[in-house]
């Protein structure tokens, strides 16, 4: 039930790193793990991870999906990720017109604004931090705007926001009474909404009906919640982890100038060689097996997103390279099945109108000094990128 390779499974720093190596060694002698001090299975292979995302019935959410939900009391319908089918398409169906096609297309133009804006006052051949000039800024803008949050609030978003992500790790005093705040903050929206409505996500959320039924205002206050951080925390992360990717690697840089028409994939390569999200975690409601290794009933199981997006077998002999021109294949760093990421189209087209407006006025683009990461478990976060483009 055990192997010999070391997997420090709960601890932040080893995502922190580079856990890449070890997820490689998982994946080729020991892809269904079984890692004692957590009581867990973790699954690195990509077919394995996206079988189990697809099969709720076996493999549930509603016990929770966090690593550390082992640690406390889950409630039921807490969230839309630890929800299971009929209730988790009931909600989808509520939320989804929020998130329609035509609803993201029409954020292109503003969005491109808003990274021109962002990139105006960097210059070429001066260092900048790219986590606080765009990855950071760029999304929370995106997100507010959506939600019709007022201009003068924004900036406390990101640190609500955080908050709710150090929650996944430990929920101290401190942290929570930052999420106390923004669920306060997001009841008064709720509030002034129903008396104003307008065009914006909560509004449409509010009006939105399935069945004859609207969400309780406990749900909505959730989905806002996770709205705000799954639109920031994502978005941020996919385009700090791109940028330090390409930074590493010129020879991809000259490609993307040389052809714009690679951008799509270029953000696809991002989202699948360093995902933003490393993991969620399932509950096996029966017993099941996978490559021969018996999972009882009531056992967790994580769904090692970072490992699985490197697997060979989907990817090819150059799995472990950064190649924009690769084809995309069916990476899982939006997850897969019945938990796909409602906001990915708004997370792709962030990342490509960012990538063509960086690389419209720049041509190279290099490391100015090492990364710093945030540790943890859940995003594989950064806190400072410096680069120099020229």
């Amino acid at each position: 039930m055990s192997s010999s390779i070391h997997f420090p499974v709960n601890d932040p720093n080893f995502y922190a790193g580079d856990p890449y190596p070890t997820y490689k060694r998982l994946r080729e002698n020991d892809p269904v793990h079984w890692n004692t001090d957590e009581e867990i299975w973790c699954l690195t292979k990509l077919g394995d991870v996206q079988d189990v995302s697809k099969d709720p019935s076996r493999f549930r959410s509603g016990d929770g999906v966090l690593l550390n939900d082992k640690y406390r009391e889950v409630a039921p319908g807490e969230s839309i990720l630890s929800t299971d089918p009929p209730d988790h398409r009931q909600l989808r169906k509520l939320v989804h017109r929020a998130f329609s096609r035509k609803r993201i297309a029409a954020m292109e133009g503003r969005i491109r604004s808003l990274v021109v804006e962002l990139l105006a006052p960097v210059e070429a051949g001066q260092e900048v931090d790219f986590v606080e000039a765009v990855s950071l800024p760029l999304p929370i803008l995106v997100i507010a705007e959506l939600m019709g949050i007022p201009s003068e609030d924004r900036e406390r978003f990101a640190v609500w926001s955080d908050a709710v992500i150090g929650a996944a790790e430990g929920q101290t005093p401190e942290i929570m009474g930052k999420v106390i705040e923004l669920l306060g903050y997001l009841r008064e929206i709720v509030e002034q909404r129903r008396k104003q409505p307008g065009d914006d996500l909560v509004s449409v959320v509010l009006e939105t009906r399935v069945n004859g039924e609207r969400l309780s205002e406990p749900e909505l206050l959730v989905f806002c919640m996770a709205l705000l951080v799954a639109g920031n925390e994502t978005t941020r992360t996919l385009l700090s982890n791109g940028m330090h990717a390409l930074a590493e690697n010129p020879d991809q840089v000259a490609l993307l100038v040389g052809d714009q028409s690679l951008v799509a994939q270029a953000v696809e390569e991002m989202l699948r060689y360093d995902a933003p999200i490393q993991s969620f975690t399932r509950t096996t409601s029966e017993s099941v097996t996978i490559r021969g290794q018996v999972i009882e009933a009531g056992q967790r199981v994580l769904l090692l997103y970072g490992a699985a997006n490197r697997d060979a077998d989907e990817f090819g002999v150059t799995s472990e390279e950064f190649r924009i021109s690769r084809k995309p294949g069916q990476h899982v760093a939006f997850g897969w099945g019945e938990h796909y990421c409602l906001g990915a189209s708004l997370a792709r087209l962030e990342g490509e109108v960012a990538l063509q407006e960086i690389f419209r006025r720049f041509g190279e683009v290099q490391s100015a000094g090492p990364i710093e990461r945030q540790p943890g478990t859940l995003v594989r976060g950064v806190k400072k990128l410096p680069l120099v483009f020229s």
